[in-house]
């Protein structure tokens, strides 16, 4: 069964100030939770400036059209209307999905296995990684960060090798990723119950450049599977005195969803 690529609308009220900086500004622009290139639909009008626009889009914009491009397009997520059409080939996209026995995550040089001529690939590539270390319990360094590659096959095209290790050739970023999954939870906490949500001075601090180690804050989860019925959802919970944002990305696919450590509730 093909993912469904469908997903509510929202419209949140607007925070009046640049949701990053705190201040205000002569022109604040809508934040999106999800971005609309993966098929995002809830929005958080004039809440960015554009200097923090400029910042934290960056290491999104990377992600969008390295780590998620092929996701984007497997999935045929459209566009605006008025945006440039993406090309279906191309160098840019990644068509060869290699097999071996060998470790998870290791690079082939000559792919064993790759989609029939002009098919994209029925794979989703995914990162993945350890629980964020702010959670309770989980201190460590940041040498103790492990990233994953999840793999996830869309009911359509080419079947699954059965028996084999898959690695792909397409361009990861794992430190622009794990960024970009913290914005979208603090996007997602801040919409939901205001700046005053927390205290999100950590977070804000590393999202305008002043840290450099999102996988603190964003990180996966050691749940079982469970596909959801829309193409994202995210939701929020109180852990341990912290605002923890839960971000199911591709929920529709299968994928495994993410923590993001907001920062701690203040009472």
């Amino acid at each position: 069964m093909t993912p469904t690529t469908l997903m509510p609308t929202r419209r949140y009220k607007p925070l009046g100030v640049c949701m990053y900086c705190l201040q205000a500004a002569e022109k604040l622009t809508e934040e999106h939770i999800f971005p609309e290139a993966i098929g995002g639909k809830w929005k958080l009008p004039a809440s960015v400036c554009a200097n923090c626009q400029t910042i934290v889009n960056k290491p999104e914009a990377l992600v969008l059209q390295g780590d998620l491009y092929t996701a984007r397009l497997a999935l045929e997520i459209r566009r605006k209307k008025h945006a440039k059409k993406e090309r279906r080939d191309g160098p840019a996209l990644p068509r060869k999905i290699a097999t071996s026995n060998g470790p998870f995550g290791q690079q082939f040089p000559e792919p064993d296995y790759q989609p029939a001529a002009g098919e994209l690939s029925p794979l989703i590539t995914l990162l993945q990684f350890l629980p964020p270390s702010r959670l309770p319990g989980l201190a460590r360094d940041e040498s103790q960060h492990a990233v994953k590659l999840s793999m996830i096959h869309l009911g359509k095209g080419s079947p699954w090798p059965v028996g084999t290790h898959l690695s792909t050739k397409e361009p990861m970023h794992p430190w622009e990723y794990a960024y970009s999954i913290a914005k979208w939870g603090y996007a997602f906490a801040v919409a939901e119950r205001g700046l005053e949500c927390c205290d999100s001075s950590a977070i804000r601090d590393l999202l305008l450049g002043h840290g450099d180690d999102p996988m603190s804050f964003a990180g996966g989860i050691e749940e079982p599977l469970q596909r959801g019925t829309h193409l994202h959802w995210a939701a929020l919970r109180e852990e341990g005195g912290l605002l923890v944002a839960r971000l199911h990305l591709f929920a529709s696919a299968g994928a495994r969803p993410y923590d993001v450590v907001v920062g701690r509730l203040m009472r």
